[in-house]
């Protein structure tokens, strides 16, 4: 088989799970099928599902339509470098159960395009975006204004957009709604593309982080003085435990001499 063909699945509609399913299926080329899936409401799972399948070429609009029941999406699409374009608008607005989107795009760096607005607005229950958009290189743009903002269960934010070096801005209160985030290690890490300012307040409704490690690491274009969020730790964030090298590398921050060197800044 050298392509997905039309309707593989729909005479199947009592499967709940297509983990693995494509999995390292690198002789198959072409577009993934519109309506793939439409027939398999009962579906629950699509971990690793095209994960490998270096040939397949687009992502159909609607491909997830019909899967309501769905919770996971846990690195569905990654290492998928073949496929190419941007990530359908509305991809998973039918799936409002999903709980994560654990290394969704991971590796997938031949998606182009912006992010699209509004990607994730009806998936309330998400816990994670760990790992979401890493290494997804050709993404570009800014990062959408409000791309997490009705997602109020996350705890997880770690190497979201780690290497996604395409992507040019941080919006404004891009974490405004997510106050049970506890982790924000390497979120933004080597997303090189990045540049302007670090947004003035951007963690100040995270009170429950714990790690803030290498946050910002190696993202040398983000310029101007960061605001101070670490002077009052303690207090805005009572948990936090690790800073290891949140600021290293960010070598265009206009104040790096006040950031402390426990969090990778050239202060004391």
């Amino acid at each position: 088989m050298t392509a997905i063909p039309a309707g593989l699945f729909d005479g199947n509609p009592l499967v709940t799970s297509f983990s693995f399913t494509f999995f390292n299926a690198s002789g198959l080329t072409g577009p993934i099928p519109a309506g793939l899936f439409a027939n398999n409401t009962a579906v629950t799972t699509f971990p690793y599902t095209f994960k490998g399948a270096t040939g397949l070429t687009s992502i159909p609009a609607g491909l997830f339509d019909n899967n309501t029941a769905v919770t996971t999406f846990d690195y569905t699409f990654q290492g998928a470098s073949g496929l190419t374009g941007p990530i359908p608008a509305g991809l998973f607005s039918n799936n409002t159960a999903v709980t994560t989107f654990e290394g969704t795009f991971k590796g997938a760096s031949g998606l182009t395009g912006s992010i699209p607005t509004g990607l994730f607005d009806n998936n309330p229950n998400v816990t994670t975006f760990s790992r979401t958009f890493d290494f997804a290189s050709g993404l570009t743009g800014p990062i959408p204004t409000g791309l997490f903002d009705n997602n109020p269960n996350v705890t997880d934010f770690s190497s979201t957009f780690f290497y996604a070096s395409g992507l040019t801005t941080i919006p404004t209160g891009l974490f405004n709604n997510n106050p049970a985030v506890t982790s924000f290690a390497f979120t933004f890490s080597n997303a090189s593309g990045l540049t302007g300012l670090i947004p003035t307040g951007l963690f100040d409704n995270n009170p429950a982080v714990v790690s803030f490690a290498s946050t910002f690491e190696n993202a040398p274009n983000l310029t101007g003085n960061v605001y101070d969020f670490w002077t009052s730790s303690g207090s805005s964030f009572p948990s936090l435990s690790d800073t290891m090298g949140c600021f290293t590398g960010a070598s265009g921050l206009g104040n790096r001499v006040f950031i402390p060197a426990a969090w990778g800044g050239d202060g004391a």
